[in-house]
């Protein structure tokens, strides 16, 4: 029997009263953390708080995480470092790149990242490059470069991070390495992304 549905095929179906028993039972402990953080009036020891902001993360609230840690950073210290990475991701994934840089700074020494956190790595270089601090940013992606000798992404950003700080040198090198496609569809995004004035 057919039956008509409105309703994205793809999307897993639940009533919206019936939440599932794993986040029911976070909001549980979130609540009752959040008691008796407020019981002990900011007195209660790091550990709870650390408690808390590890069930946001799990809980996938990741905003109320973030703020929470810019709030009670003296508090939160000894997060664990899965957690900073996982609230530096969304934030990355937002775009907002001195948040995300400010929480991976909780993981590790971020001029020492070593190839089992590459995506820490990239992450942090392009958190860099956007923020206008090129070296820093290149630093990380010719480390990047050394585990992945043929990521096209990463030998793209070099080249155009050492074209723009004026090592016309490296850049070429870089250019060298990518094929005549990546270069044809680099410069067509760029020229898509131009006003139409200045083509």
């Amino acid at each position: 029997m057919f039956v008509a549905c409105n309703e994205d095929p793809r999307k897993p179906q639940q009533d919206s009263d019936v939440q599932p028993l794993a986040t029911g039972v976070r909001e549980n402990e979130l609540y009752a953390l959040g008691k008796a953080i407020n019981q002990h009036s900011g007195k209660a020891d790091s550990s709870l708080h650390c408690r808390y902001v590890n069930c946001l993360v799990r809980a996938n609230k990741f905003e109320d995480a973030f703020t929470y840690c810019h709030e009670h950073a003296d508090m939160v210290c000894n997060l664990p470092v899965e957690c900073w990475k996982e609230i530096g991701h969304h934030k990355f994934a937002q775009d907002e790149y001195h948040e995300a840089l400010a929480m991976y700074t909780h993981t590790t020494d971020l001029s020492r990242i070593e190839k089992e956190e590459e995506r820490l790595a990239i992450n942090v270089a392009y958190c860099y490059q956007q923020m206008g601090q090129p070296q820093k940013s290149l630093e990380l992606y010719y480390r990047y470069l050394e585990w992945h000798p043929t990521d096209e992404y990463t030998v793209s950003n070099i080249a155009v991070l050492e074209y723009y700080s004026k090592n016309y040198s490296a850049a070429l090198t870089m250019y060298k390495r990518m094929n005549e496609k990546q270069i044809a569809q680099k410069a067509l995004v760029q020229y898509r992304d131009l006003p139409s004035t200045e083509w």
